[in-house]
């Protein structure tokens, strides 16, 4: 009988942070950029301080995108991810950080990424190629989280000025996305599925009273929302994939044709 092999629980503590060490080390913060704005779109940095958004502007992490009621923002992610912010939102970039490894949009991310995102009001259009089964990608809004795979989706939320009460529309066009209400179980979201969500907020605990909660299809505007989300036309992925390619090159010339025997005799 082969003795067994027992492990300190200290020593159990400090591998694991190791790991966790090498993990933070072999990532490197990502790229983002605003690839399009529409009306008014500020951005507020990790500093406190507020600009202008302007097209190609690179967006840090800890930075925060607020567009007004006329405004809207597409940001491109150097995984190939793309989300476009609507009016009057309010998202926060609190963590992209990737393993390095070419992107390409439009098909499953090479390396191994991390996405954390506030939405804190507004909404949110999605188009997330697939993802490595490593990475993390979730949205955290003030009802729920929720977590995204390879999706094409639109998360709305809005308080009502009246109750103080949230509403929150998690929808999906294609792919899977799990939304966490509080510590209950999560709910898994198809191909157009639709989540509706009214709730309570504690703002200072951070407690979630659910008030209604409806499963539905999701609505043939998002849809066309969805059909209509792709990159702005010539615009640079993060590390250099561009949408534009060039024109191919024009065919050669055919060949001179063999000359009659005889002719010219």
């Amino acid at each position: 009988m082969r003795p067994k092999i027992i492990f300190p629980t200290w020593l159990c503590v400090v591998m694991v942070f190791l790991a966790s060490a090498i993990w933070a080390a072999a990532q490197t913060p990502g790229n983002v950029v605003i690839a399009k704005i529409k009306g008014d779109v500020n951005v507020i940095g990790a500093d406190g301080k507020s600009a202008a958004a302007k097209e190609g502007m690179k967006i840090t992490q800890g930075s925060t995108i607020v567009t007004g009621a006329d405004g809207s923002a597409t940001l491109l992610f150097s995984n190939g991810s793309l989300i476009n912010l609507g009016k009057e939102s309010k998202l926060k970039v609190d963590e992209f950080t990737q393993k390095p490894a070419a992107a390409v949009a439009g098909v499953m991310e090479k390396g191994v990424s991390r996405t954390l995102l506030n939405l804190s009001q507004g909404e949110v259009t999605g188009n997330v190629n697939k993802l490595n089964p490593d990475s993390v990608y979730e949205i955290k809004t003030p009802v729920g989280v929720a977590g995204i795979r390879g999706t094409k989706f639109i998360i709305t939320i809005r308080k009502d000025p009246k109750t103080n009460s949230y509403k929150a529309v998690f929808s999906v066009g294609s792919g899977k996305i799990e939304v966490n209400i509080g510590s209950g179980a999560g709910q898994l979201l198809g191909d157009s599925d639709s989540l509706i969500i009214t709730a309570d907020v504690n703002m200072t605990t951070g407690v979630v009273t659910v008030q209604n909660k409806q499963i539905g299809q999701i609505t043939a505007a998002e849809l066309q929302i969805l059909k209509n989300l792709a990159r702005p036309p010539n615009s640079t992925l993060p590390g250099g994939e561009t949408t534009h390619r060039p024109p191919p090159p024009p065919p050669p010339p055919p060949p001179p044709a063999n000359p009659t025997p005889g002719a010219g005799q």
